[in-house]
């Protein structure tokens, strides 16, 4: 957990021994909990004042999954009774958050099964040959689909898009091959196939993000609490939702790099040298996946369908339902905004240029 001191006002202690405190009790208190929701990355943001009887108030601000930031006000009569009770009121806040989040899922799973049992009951009245027939194709394009879902999944849970472990890759694989077999058009190739059901993968992809999204109005870290009882103002905070926050950075390298680029097989022993070398290269690359999530969703959806897939930026529009011109423009815009993070990060430009113009080279009617 990181925690971020704001602001101290006319508190003697300075800002390290403060920070040291509230590190103490964050720790002990919220430590368990963000563990346990894989938000150990989070934010703690504290602001310490003075008031005028010569109590301390401390004002945390916790970023959370689910895109929200909690706040909480402390009150004591000395620096340490303040975050102590500030703490305590945001781990509350906390609980009561992720017992939230762990309802919506299940609610959430509810209405996915019920989805899957009407498009079941769909498949069923569609003639025997028209089933086996879609079921042997998209059978072959089901490893493919689980790999782009996985990577798209990923990106959106570090950008708080999405809460952690809900949909999961069988969630959204199942309910897209699903709505693919219910619509299926006998005679259909391989390629047309796989269009769809990419295309369908993604609609099931929107409409969760879209009911995963929280609004309403940011309330700064410096403002004062509205003067209501202690526990109604508990209640309120406990509503103020924000859209815009820091989220936790579980993307991992292997969630987003190609297959085949993980599959390095074996290699003979490298010398000290080259083992710098080959490790300054991966963090390089690393870094270079992990920069792709700071770019609007359809912008990085269709630079990694380009990139890695090779997909042509007609059948990118197509699946994604945009115009052809609008996904070069979104490839290009993606391209040049990734190469300046990369050169701002100290990446050579000969590095920055391969990483962001390079794509597979594919086959098929999607790649032409």
């Amino acid at each position: 957990m990181k925690v971020r001191l704001k602001k101290i006002e006319g508190v003697s202690l300075d800002s390290k021994k403060i920070t040291g405190i509230i590190e103490e009790k964050a720790n002990k208190k919220l430590g368990p909990i963000l563990q346990k929701y894989n938000a150990t990355d989070t934010t703690l943001q504290v602001a310490v004042t003075k008031n005028r009887d010569k109590s301390i108030k401390c004002k945390i601000h916790l970023h959370v999954p689910g895109k929200k930031i909690l706040v909480a006000e402390g009150k004591g009569p000395d620096i340490e009774a303040s975050i102590k009770d500030g703490v305590t009121k945001i781990f509350r806040e906390a609980k009561r958050h992720f017992e939230r989040l762990e309802a919506q899922d299940q609610y959430k799973r509810k209405e996915r099964r019920k989805r899957l049992h009407e498009l079941k009951t769909k498949i069923t009245g569609i003639p025997e040959a028209t089933r086996v027939e879609a079921e042997k194709v998209l059978a072959e394009l089901k490893d493919r689909l689980r790999t782009i879902v996985r990577r798209e999944l990923a990106y959106l849970r570090a950008t708080g898009d999405l809460s952690p472990g809900y949909p999961t890759v069988d969630d959204v694989v199942d309910e897209a091959l699903a709505k693919t077999i219910s619509l299926w058009k006998p005679g259909a190739t391989k390629e047309e196939a796989w269009e769809e059901v990419l295309k369908n993968a993604f609609d099931v992809i929107n409409q969760e993000v879209e009911n995963s999204k929280q609004y309403g109005k940011p309330v700064s870290i410096y403002e004062k609490l509205p003067p209501t009882p202690e526990e109604q103002a508990e209640a309120m905070v406990q509503d103020e939702f924000y859209e815009f926050y820091q989220p936790d950075d579980i993307l991992t390298f292997s969630d987003v790099i190609p297959e085949e680029a993980a599959d390095v097989g074996e290699a003979a022993p490298l010398t000290e040298a080259e083992e710098i070398k080959k490790g300054e290269d991966a963090s390089a690359e690393a870094y270079s996946w992990d920069v792709l999530k700071d770019l609007p969703i359809k912008w990085r959806r269709c630079f990694i369908l380009a990139k890695i897939e090779g997909m042509s930026p007609k059948f990118i529009a197509s699946v994604i339902g945009a115009s052809e011109e609008d996904v070069r423009n979104w490839i290009e815009q993606s391209r040049m905004f990734v190469y300046a993070r990369l050169i701002e990060a100290g990446i050579s430009r000969e590095e920055a240029e391969n990483f962001t113009s390079s794509t597979k080279k594919g086959t098929g009617k999607n790649n032409k």
